[in-house]
């Protein structure tokens, strides 16, 4: 019979396989998930830079957007902070790919 050390160590190496392929299976629907967003991802990047969204901030400026709609995509910041997430994130992502791969 092994020694409880490597017992241990076998227990801990089970836990680690475990662990990484539920992860695995998470980030594969989310990659899917991501993948499946990117369209309409660009239909807000081109609302916000080649369409109606000056208009629409103007208009909620001056008070022509009914109170308590939603329109947090009408804040200056909040398109400009997911397209830098998503480009920050799709680094992150090549360079944990390249680190993987290199093993």
């Amino acid at each position: 019979m092994l020694d409880e050390q490597r017992l241990n160590q076998i227990r801990q190496m089970e836990q680690t396989l475990n662990d990484a392929t539920e992860l695995m299976a998470k980030i594969e629907q989310l990659q899917e998930e991501w993948k499946n967003q990117q369209p309409h991802i660009q239909a807000l990047l081109d609302y916000y830079f080649q369409g109606d969204w000056r208009a629409d901030y103007e208009a909620f400026d001056n008070g022509n957007i009914p109170q308590g709609m939603s329109c947090g995509v009408l804040s200056e910041d909040a398109v400009f902070n997911l397209i830098s997430d998503q480009q920050r994130l799709s680094i992150e992502a090549i360079k944990l790919a390249v680190k993987a791969l290199e093993r």
